[in-house]
């Protein structure tokens, strides 16, 4: 599988300070033929888990070999943290081995990673704070121009990568057990409950307070009343009509939910 010339970035450098204009500098005067395109920047600060959340959502929906920079990485600069490529068989990712590709799994399909330590593919003085900008974004915009994975130093073995811990759901009873797994720019909790679990009469718990009976869309509810429903990710989504359901459920990343039969 060739890569294509597309780059994603994922990170949560915000827009205010320039780190991402100098990335995408630095790529493109490596391979000017590359399209950018940022997935965010906003991921909060520091939270691997949100980042791997939205890697993994949004990857699907790339063209076939697209290159993805993923970077949020409170431990930059250490040396017990390796960067790494990898590929899942379907596209190449790009970033710290700290847990934030815990759901980039599809390993059996031409599954391969390797660690970046050739740093012939790196710029020259490389900064102990933004290794995005001296060897994460190089090393994509190389792989991006056909620099073939394995020039970017030796292999590893996938199950020695990073995994961060994260929830689980389960299909109980006629119902379903799971969590919220991300918060997006709206306050919408968006769950871990995948479409396969979700069915007309469930009445949704957020902990032991009754939240909604899940219906279609945000507008379903009364407005400033909470609604639950398959979000455009495919995953159940508890969201307020006109409103933040963050705030008016009082809710985490983290927190539990469940999905009861109407009796």
């Amino acid at each position: 599988m060739a890569p294509t010339n597309i780059l994603t970035l994922t990170t949560d450098f915000g827009m205010s300070d320039g780190y991402v204009g100098i990335v995408k500098g630095v790529a493109l005067g490596i391979n000017p033929e590359l399209k950018l395109i940022d997935i965010t920047h906003e991921i909060p600060s520091w939270n691997i888990a949100a980042a791997a959340w939205v890697i993994w959502n949004a990857h699907r929906f790339f063209p076939e070999a697209t290159v993805h920079l993923c970077v949020v990485d409170p431990a930059v600069g250490s040396k017990s943290q390796r960067g790494i490529a990898l590929t899942n068989g379907s596209a190449f990712f790009v970033g710290p081995d700290n847990g934030i590709f815990s759901l980039i799994a599809d390993w059996g399909n031409g599954g391969r990673c390797h660690e970046l330590a050739n740093d012939q593919y790196w710029r020259p003085d490389v900064s102990s704070t933004f290794h995005t900008r001296d060897i994460y974004g190089p090393v994509c915009a190389h792989l991006a121009k056909g620099v073939p994975i394995e020039s970017f130093g030796p292999a590893v073995r996938v199950e020695t990568l990073k995994r961060i811990a994260l929830p689980r759901f389960a299909e109980v009873g006629g119902g379903a057990e799971g969590s919220i797994v991300y918060i997006d720019k709206f306050g919408n909790l968006i769950t871990n409950i995948p479409a396969s679990a979700v069915h007309p009469g469930q009445r949704c718990f957020l902990g032991k307070v009754y939240i909604a009976s899940i219906t279609s869309t945000y507008s379903s509810a009364e407005p400033g009343k909470p609604a639950a429903f398959i979000g455009s990710h495919g995953y159940l989504e508890i969201g307020v009509y006109q409103g933040r359901a963050e705030k008016s459920c009082g809710a985490s990343v983290g927190d539990s939910l469940r999905l009861e039969p109407l009796e």
